[in-house]
Parts: C-alpha cells; sequence; structure tokens
C-alpha cells in the first residue's frame, strides 16, 4: 500500500513517500517440533555419568581393601579415598545437590549402596549398585548396566515437545511416566529462562608472545519459576503471546526422588502460520525426524547389538512402550495421506510416513541408507547423516509473493535438490520468462509492467516438477501536484501515478484521503476524492479554518 504525505502551504510544498505492508491476521497454527532422541540422549548421559560415579566407588573401595584387606560395607570408612561426596549421588535424581563437604553429607541421602561381604578374591563378586539406575560394578571393576531404571522410579517416558505457535494459539505440553512409578506421585510445571554468564580466563601457551591468551567463557543457565497451579501431567497456555517464549519443564517425585524432563521450548511468532504450510520448512520438520529416528536407533542398538532393527515395532523402551515418545515423530508434516493419532492404542507401525530399509551395521557402511521418508525421499543414513534418496528434481524451498517498490529490485528464488544438472525455466504469466538459469530471478529497477504471476520449471535427465505460482505486486507512488485555491478555504490537489499511468474511475473506492493537525492524530477525510482525466483529484472545503493541515492518500 503506497502512502503520500503532503502539508498544506501557501507558496512552497514538498512530499513524503513511504511504503507499508498489511499483514492480514496469522491463523493459529502450532507446529511441533519432536526431539525425543535426544531426550533419551539425555538419559543415556545421566546413566554414564552414573557408571562414572561406580568406577570412582570401585576404585576408592579396591584402595580400602588393598590397605586392610577386606572391603566395606559402609561408605563412611571411604571418606579417605574419596576426594569429595559427590560420587554418591546419582544425576538422575534432581531431589538434592550433592554436599560439597563430609561433614554436611546426609548419610541417608547416599543413592549408591556398597554389598557386604564380599569376597576381594572374587572380581566377578558384585561390589556396588545404583538405587536408581540398573547400574552396578563388580569386585574387579568391570560395570553391569542396562536401560531403564529400578521399579518404582518416577521415570519419564514421553517428554514434551518443542512448539513453535502463532500468537493467540493455545499450546498444550504433555509428558507421560512410565507405569511401574511409586505412587503417590507430585508433578509442578517449570518455566525456565536461558541466560549466559560469562568469564575470561588466561590460558598458558609458551609459544605465544606474551606466554598465553585470554579466553571468554560462555557458559548457558537457566532461572527456573514454578508454575502456580500446575501439578498435571498437561500444561496448556490458553492465547499464547510473545511474552511467554522460554523454555518449559515438569518435575515428578515421589519417596524415592525427582525426576525432571527435558525442556521444551515455546517459541510464539506471526511467522509460524507460514511455517506451517511451507514446502521448505516440511522438508526441515522430516529432516528433523529422520535424525531423531537414528539417534533412538542407535541408542537401542548399543544396549541390543545383536538384535536388527527392521521395523519400528521393535524400537521400545525397557517397559514396552514406543521409544518414540509420541506418534507425530513417525509422520511427516508433507504427508496428506496419513495423520498422527494422539496416542499408541492400536498404533500400526506400518502405515507411517517413514520405513526402516535393509540395512548393514555402521561399522561395514557408515553411508547405508537406515530409514527413509514416503514422501520426501530423504534418508538417514547410519552414522546420522540426512541425505536425498532419489535423483528426480525436489523443491525444498517453494515460491513467495514479493511485493517491490517501483524503481527498486525484486528477487524470487526457489531451492531443488536432484541429479545435476538441474535445469531452470522460469515462466510469467504461463509464459517462458527471462535467461535466468538457476534458483534466483532478479529483476531490478522494477516497473508495472513486471508485475504478475512468476513460477519456475525445474528439470534434469530423470524427470522434471513444476513449481507453485507466486505473485509479484509493484506499489506505484502517488505524486501530489498543482495545489490551488479555487474559492475561499477550498483546496484542490491532484495525484498520479508516478509512472504517469491514468487512474481509471474503477480504481476510486481503493483510495482515502486521511488528515492530520501534527503528523500524529490523523482522520479519514470522507467524500472528498474524485477521478479526472486519469488523475485523481482531492477537494478539502474546510481548509481554510484550519491552522495547519496535513494530507496523506492511502490506495489499498
Amino acid at each position: 500500500m503506497g502512502r503520500v504525505c503532503y502539508p498544506k502551504l501557501w507558496k512552497n510544498c514538498w512530499l513524503t513517500t513511504v511504503l507499508l505492508l498489511l499483514v492480514a491476521p496469522a491463523q493459529a497454527e502450532v507446529v511441533p517440533w519432536p526431539l525425543t532422541g535426544s531426550a533419551v540422549a539425555g538419559d543415556g548421559a545421566s546413566r554414564i555419568a552414573c557408571v562414572n560415579n561406580l568406577i570412582q566407588i570401585s576404585y576408592a573401595a579396591t584402595r580400602f581393601a588393598n590397605d586392610t584387606g577386606q572391603f566395606s560395607s559402609s561408605f563412611q570408612d571411604l571418606t579417605n579415598y574419596l576426594d569429595s561426596p559427590k560420587p554418591l549421588f546419582c544425576p538422575a535424581n534432581a531431589a538434592h545437590s550433592p554436599s560439597l563437604s563430609w561433614p554436611d553429607l546426609d548419610w541417608n541421602a547416599v543413592e549408591y549402596e556398597l554389598v557386604p561381604g564380599v569376597n576381594p578374591a572374587n572380581p566377578l563378586a558384585q561390589l556396588c549398585r545404583c538405587k536408581i539406575h540398573n547400574n552396578s560394578i563388580n569386585a574387579g571393576g568391570s560395570v553391569n548396566t542396562q536401560e531403564g531404571y529400578h521399579p518404582g522410579w518416577p521415570a519419564l517416558i514421553a517428554h514434551p515437545l518443542y512448539q513453535e505457535a502463532t500468537p493467540g494459539s493455545t499450546v498444550q505440553f504433555e509428558v507421560k511416566i512410565v507405569a511401574s512409578a511409586l505412587q503417590p506421585l507430585s508433578c509442578q510445571w517449570r518455566r525456565e529462562h536461558l541466560y549466559y554468564v560469562t568469564n575470561v580466563a588466561f590460558v598458558s601457551d609458551p609459544n605465544a608472545p606474551d606466554g598465553g591468551f585470554f579466553k571468554t567463557n560462555r557458559l548457558a543457565n537457566f532461572t527456573v519459576t514454578l508454575l502456580p497451579g500446575e501439578t498435571n501431567t498437561v500444561y496448556t497456555i490458553a492465547n499464547v503471546q510473545t511474552n511467554q517464549a522460554d523454555y518449559y519443564s515438569l518435575a515428578v517425585s515421589n519417596s524415592l526422588g525427582l525426576a525432571i524432563s527435558q525442556r521444551a521450548r515455546l517459541l510464539p511468532d506471526a511467522m509460524v502460520a507460514f511455517r506451517a504450510t511451507n514446502d521448505y520448512w516440511f522438508a526441515a520438520r522430516c529432516r528433523n525426524n529422520l535424525s531423531q529416528m537414528r539417534l533412538l536407533a542407535r541408542i537401542r542398538e548399543t544396549f541390543y547389538p545383536d538384535q536388527a532393527i527392521t521395523n519400528f515395532s521393535q524400537m521400545l523402551n525397557y517397559d514396552g512402550s514406543p521409544m518414540f515418545g509420541w506418534p507425530v515423530q513417525l509422520y511427516c508434516p508433507a504427508d496428506n495421506a496419513r495423520t498422527p493419532p494422539a496416542g499408541w492404542n492400536n498404533f500400526d507401525f506400518s502405515n507411517t510416513s517413514y520405513e526402516i530399509l535393509a540395512h548393514p551395521s555402521a561399522e561395514e557402511d557408515p553411508a547405508a541408507p537406515f530409514c527413509q521418508c514416503k514422501v520426501h525421499h530423504y534418508y538417514a543414513a547410519m552414522d546420522g547423516s540426512v541425505s536425498y534418496a532419489t535423483n528426480s528434481p525436489l523443491f525444498v524451498g517453494q515460491l513467495a509473493d514479493r511485493t517491490a517498490a517501483f524503481g527498486g529490485d525484486a528477487v524470487i528464488r526457489v531451492g531443488a535438490l536432484g541429479l545435476a544438472p538441474l535445469t531452470y525455466s522460469w515462466y510469467k504469466n504461463g509464459q517462458p520468462f527471462s535467461s535466468a538459469t538457476n534458483g534466483t530471478l532478479t529483476l531490478t529497477n522494477v516497473a508495472r509492467a513486471d508485475g504478475g504471476v512468476y513460477s519456475v520449471l525445474v528439470s534434469n535427465s530423470v524427470g522434471r516438477v513444476q513449481s507453485n505460482a507466486a505473485t509479484l505486486t509493484v506499489q506505484i507512488p502517488q505524486r501530489l501536484t498543482n495545489p490551488q485555491f479555487h474559492s475561499q478555504g477550498v483546496l484542490h490537489l491532484s495525484s498520479a501515478y508516478a509512472d504517469g499511468w491514468p487512474i481509471s474511475p474503477g480504481e476510486l473506492a481503493g483510495f482515502e484521503v486521511q488528515v492530520s493537525p501534527n503528523l500524529a492524530d490523523w482522520e479519514t477525510l470522507a467524500n472528498s476524492l474524485s477521478v479526472s482525466n486519469g488523475l485523481l483529484i482531492l477537494q478539502d472545503n474546510n481548509s481554510a479554518s484550519q491552522a495547519a493541515r496535513f494530507y496523506r492518500i492511502i490506495q489499498r
């Protein structure tokens, strides 16, 4: 929409042109980003940290046995062999932080237990075990670890989803807790705000001119706010607004301890309405799904290396629930033939947007395809990389409507994959246009004649694909000229398109005159416009009664 501001003057006049864009209210949309693989990997990292604690405990217990000839059955005997109480606390339990010193330690809070009466001469005898994980260590130092937790622990088997949403939408976060969790359970939703802590440290380097260099460290941290009254496994935000952009998590506790879900980011943004229906973003979300599936499969293969994964129904948590958390993980957003259900009841693993392919091990061929999308033909390889599986051209970003200012530049672009070389043939209003041979069409010094409907055909030796159509609108500013006072208090102004194109009577309804005494407060000047000889005529019958009056013409 063009806007012209014109001040009322008796002798001199000047012109200010401003281009405005009218944006319709965005349709309510919520776009999930499943990151289940990352959540399961986080559980795995906690399990590995637990194993490291067991190794430190084993080393301390072995040193004690070397000094005394026997293993101790009490951690209090090991205080001189451990640097701090920290290894006695499993990282899976967020109910408390590890004590920093032995005098501050509550011995009843220790989350490992020593097996009494272990014979130092028997390396296979179990020496110590975690009360939370299924982890233990033998007298000989070998570690035994299994997936999952001891019965009763409030483990989370489905974490809240990352979500993008248009402002005004309703957003819902939800978790699933393992059925074997000891009752009663307490839940508390939390809002977490990301911030960074920075400091500067000197790093010694004898080869540096000054004996070293300074390095800036930037560490991420979160402030946690408990959300009053949000004590269920589902948290709903109605009419979400941009000031609610943050991370959200759920704390679940019982008498055994406290577990915290993966943080889920909420990003309210008006652009989500575009991303929710855009092919490029469909492809990006599809690639994310594939990456998460391969990550989950690699975690599964770690615990069951002898069980080849041939279908999704094999990928289960220790309690028998699907590793994917939520069914949406198995559905490509571009799949119009399938809709993800809300839950796993009677779920058909063979009718999803993805399929597991016959594959060798990652050691044999890390580039071999593991899982493929039935819609896009992207695939996740054994090494976790995501690639395009076929040679036919495929759009990864569609054309979008554009608006350009008269005399400015317009850029229309599209992205495509496929067997090289790719040939781009551009069309305007259905007719071949331009000699551009790539995915970017640039028009300079645009005029009215450049407006129209554009599309592109991409082809190679295998096939061809036609893009969607996009409209280029060229905004032509109005130029106010020839101020005249035809009678006492009656001001006439003429206005025309800057390119000289005549204004037709049929366009009159699209124009509006607004007036202001101060360039801040504007009101419509009704019934003040007419069309004559291709010009827009503005007539103000009350100009003389105004100390100062500014005019602007708006074209919609």
